[in-house]
């Protein structure tokens, strides 16, 4: 299904597939975890075919970034517990804002290279999580504040999503 195939044949539905990991010192037990699951999601098939299916990775911490994605999911298993092992506090702002920048940049180039509106595409959103923004002072501590400034991020991710006219599904894990 997200390679835009249906059991009748080509669907001609673009999609795109956005995964959040937090790589936050609290994930460090469930890390192994989360690296095999979305190695799953992003199979060889869907990463070695992006023309219909768009896939983002941004993995966060104390700050965020897009992770580059190689063809295999063997490969991707090796980069991310070799290059993006948990660390730091748990930024869910900086983590929305960088999937907000793949998303859009993924939507833009349906449009520009295939003429896909973006009433045509599927946006879909994993969130791999232990739970708390740890992000705001006291650093490293849940707090009231922490716990607002995440609601926040989120809320301003849905609103984003939603600006784009896209069928969006959101998921938390």
């Amino acid at each position: 299904q997200f390679l835009g195939v249906d059991s009748k044949g080509p669907c001609g539905q673009k999609k795109v597939l956005t995964a959040i990991l937090d790589n936050s010192s609290s994930m460090r037990g469930q890390w192994h975890l989360v690296v095999d699951a979305i190695a799953r999601v992003f199979s060889d098939q869907l990463l070695q075919n992006q023309d219909d299916v768009k896939l983002i990775l941004v993995v966060y911490n104390t700050d965020a970034c897009e992770v580059t994605l190689p063809r295999t999911s063997s490969e991707l298993i090796h980069i991310l517990k070799t290059r993006h092992s948990p660390r730091g506090l748990t930024n869910f702002q900086g983590a929305f804002k960088m999937a907000q920048q793949g998303i859009k940049r993924a939507v833009d180039s349906f449009y520009t290279k295939h003429g896909i509106p973006s009433r045509s595409i599927d946006v879909t959103t994993l969130l791999f999580t232990d739970g708390q923004d740890t992000s705001v002072t006291p650093l490293g501590c849940v707090s009231q504040a922490a716990t607002d400034k995440a609601r926040k991020a989120g809320d301003e991710f849905q609103y984003f999503v939603s600006s784009l006219n896209c069928r969006a599904h959101y998921t938390c894990i």
